[in-house]
């Protein structure tokens, strides 16, 4: 953890309020982009926060962990000595109207829809539909805002 990303994180934890912590990440421009009325409780700062894009009327339970980098091109790299294999980095993006449980993990390249609810404890792996609840490892549709 870089020394910016430690005085974030140590920053984050003194402020009490969710709307208190929102406003820091704003102010800092920290994430790539949050919207208005956005709750975070969670209060660490992720790797490559400046890939995540919050809109508007999302709210972020606690232990929520955004992953917008795979590491796993160290293992391989060392396996296949005669390739290369480079880090998986990308986007997290979450739209208008949703909710995400607690302890729910997003893998990076993921669009969460609008009006979507993110059960907690799900791994979200693959893009969520608009208007829809999903649950799971990894996470699946469950029903949808129609039913």
């Amino acid at each position: 953890m870089t020394i910016k990303r430690l005085w974030q994180t140590i920053r984050l934890w003194s402020l009490r309020r969710s709307k208190d912590r929102v406003e820091y990440l704003k102010k800092n421009h920290i994430f790539g982009q949050i919207g208005e009325n956005v709750t975070i409780m969670d209060r660490r700062t992720p790797l490559y926060a400046n890939l995540i894009r919050i809109h508007n009327n999302v709210h972020i339970a606690s232990n929520v962990l955004f992953v917008t980098h795979d590491i796993t091109h160290l293992m391989l790299n060392q396996k296949f000595i005669d390739r290369r294999y480079l880090e998986t980095i990308g986007c997290i993006e979450i739209m208008d109207n949703v909710f995400i449980g607690s302890n729910v993990t997003i893998l990076n390249d993921v669009r969460i829809g609008a009006n979507s609810i993110v059960a907690a404890g799900a791994v979200v792996a693959d893009d969520v539909p608009e208007n829809s609840v999903v649950g799971g490892v990894p996470a699946k549709v469950i029903c949808n805002f129609d039913e």
